[in-house]
């Protein structure tokens, strides 16, 4: 794969002319794909600009990004001159990138080399320490000279670990490998060369490092038993997450506490607010669904004619996956003409321990679904839909023998749309309990993971209590910054200037009622706090007076001496 450079325009107040440099691409139709760029193709749109594949990606690197700038500039030219896009009269190229971004140059051997059968199969390794979730992303080699797609890409039906043993060099004994460095094969580094899982593998590598310099171990040292267990330990607790790893911490006081927390979300309904959604295609409900029987489901349809809709209730075939590849129940249930038609369905499914569950509205045309304003932590709607920047169908249908699998697509959608279902549940939806905070997973994976404050409590808390006084030198709170929610690079946009879920004014008090730390303006997810002096208490509560729009949530209270 080649390299892309970044650019981007700006709207102005009045007209601004542009003259482009003598070296920029003067006919647009050597670009196979032109007709591809448009007014709104601009930074992150256009990463298809790429080039070098055919080149040699380390040495060449100074002669690949003067071929970029031809094209960079050259695009602007079209857009600003070729008289096909007079909006743009205004606009001016703002910033370009001097240095091109690499897809692809060296990659160093480690003792293990990832490959696409591990994504694929979402392998479980011993020694995972990170994890990725990007589609396995190829590009032709040609890039943006090719006419083939800018892109093949196929994913995973969930996401996968990385192992340690890709992180360091199987021949050179004191060097760690990050980054796009990491020992995978072409094709699964097509998947891990993404800036997130680079960045998360460094967090890894980081904590590793560290631990080799605190013991004067090598890199490999860390593959005893011993070793790695304090490894992903150290890095769960510093809110690294690694899919079904757990962490072995006995030094958590919470863990023997009995916990009290002042209300427990039993979700009885979302309530509906003016907007409706279309089922032109299928959508879902994602909830964290109880053990045992699963709630009876009110929704209201409007419809012109009498329907019948077709539910059905989905799980997955991998624990902790999130693609409804299992359909454990389908109920069709009539819906007669008319406006906010309350439409109810009972599943006789039961479930051996708590998981989450898709509530699937199969498509029906002419009928809208309301919706409603609610905002639930660990709760997501979902539609059967491609994106169009990766794929136009609704089922990834990959050629046959290559070794990936179909299923069907389920994507969410980014605030302000994504809006929950109004639904109402009988008996209420009760997975949002106090226990959920000595988990080990601070996100929602396999469950909640989360305790929730009823929405009515005002000034919600939660309580570990002892049966004898222990002396706390730190406290660690994990609430939750909506992890579901990607946060793309800036040039894409945001909704939010903080995420509505996250804790925004807390107090922490010991058993009678001294505060031992105040925030009234938190936006972080993890919360370290070291008290200067040890607090000797039978007592910790984590009261909360503010949150930024959702009801209170948390992952984690830990507690250390």
């Amino acid at each position: 794969m080649g390299h892309t450079i970044y650019f981007y325009s700006k709207t102005t107040d009045k007209p601004v002319k542009y003259v482009a440099p003598d070296f920029a691409l003067k006919d647009i139709t050597t670009i196979p794909r032109h007709e591809h760029i448009t007014v709104k193709s601009h930074g992150c749109s256009l990463w298809w600009l790429e080039y070098g594949g055919r080149m040699d990606t380390v040495h060449d690197t100074e002669a690949i990004k003067w071929e970029l700038w031809k094209v960079a500039y050259g695009v602007w030219d079209h857009l600003k001159n070729s008289g096909k896009f007079p909006e743009t009269a205004n606009q001016t190229l703002e910033w370009i990138g001097s240095i091109p971004g690499k897809r692809e140059s060296r990659r160093v051997e480690g003792d293990y080399m990832l490959s696409q059968s591990d994504i694929v199969d979402q392998k479980a390794f011993d020694d995972a320490v990170s994890f990725g979730g990007w589609a396995i992303d190829l590009h032709p080699a040609d890039g943006v000279y090719s006419d083939k797609s800018g892109c093949s890409q196929f994913h995973s039906a969930g996401v996968y670990q990385i192992p340690y043993r890709c992180f360091y060099s199987r021949n050179i004994e004191n060097l760690f490998v990050g980054g796009r460095l990491i020992s995978a094969s072409h094709v699964a580094f097509g998947s891990t060369r993404v800036m997130m899982t680079c960045g998360h593998n460094g967090q890894a590598i980081g904590m590793a490092a560290a631990m080799c310099h605190e013991a004067t171990l090598k890199p490999r040292d860390l593959l005893e038993q011993g070793q790695m267990r304090a490894l992903q330990t150290r890095l769960i607790k510093c809110g690294h997450y690694i899919p079904h790893v757990n962490a072995d911490d006995h030094g958590d006081l919470v863990q023997s506490a009995t916990l009290e927390a002042s209300s427990e979300l039993k979700l009885k309904a979302l309530c509906p607010c003016a907007e409706s959604a279309s089922l032109e295609g299928s959508r879902a409900l994602l909830l964290p669904a109880p053990k045992g029987a699963f709630p009876q489901m009110s929704f209201k349809f409007t419809s012109a004619e009498d329907k019948e809709l077709v539910f059905q209730l989905r799980g997955t075939s991998k624990q902790g996956n999130f693609t409804p590849d299992i359909t454990h129940e389908e109920k069709r249930v009539a819906l007669k003409q008319g406006k906010d038609v309350e439409v109810t369905v009972t599943f006789d499914y039961e479930a051996e321990q708590e998981e989450y569950l898709f509530v699937c509205i199969m498509a029906c045309p002419g009928v809208s679904m309301q919706l409603s304003d609610d905002l639930i932590s660990g709760m997501m709607s979902l539609s059967n839909s491609g994106n169009k920047a990766v794929s136009t169908n609704l089922i990834q249908q990959p050629p046959e023998g290559s070794g990936f699998d179909s299923f069907e697509f389920w994507l969410p959608e980014r605030r302000p749309g994504g809006k929950l279902p109004a639904v109402t549940f009988s008996p209420p939806l009760s997975t949002f309990a106090k226990d959920q905070i000595k988990s080990s997973y601070y996100r929602p994976f396999i469950t909640s993971n989360l305790w929730l404050a009823d929405s009515d409590d005002k000034k919600p808390s939660i309580t570990a209590k002892w049966d004898k006084a222990q002396a706390i030198n730190k406290v660690v709170l994990f609430f939750d910054v909506d992890y579901d929610h990607a946060m793309e690079s800036v040039q894409f946009g945001h909704h939010d200037d903080a995420m509505p879920f996250g804790v925004k004014a807390f107090q922490l008090k010991d058993g009678e009622g001294n505060v031992l730390y105040e925030n009234d303006n938190n936006h972080h997810g993890r919360v370290e706090i070291c008290f200067p002096e040890t607090a000797t208490t039978d007592s910790l509560v984590l009261e909360i007076s503010d949150t930024h729009g959702a009801p209170a949530a948390v992952f984690s209270m830990q507690a250390y001496g």
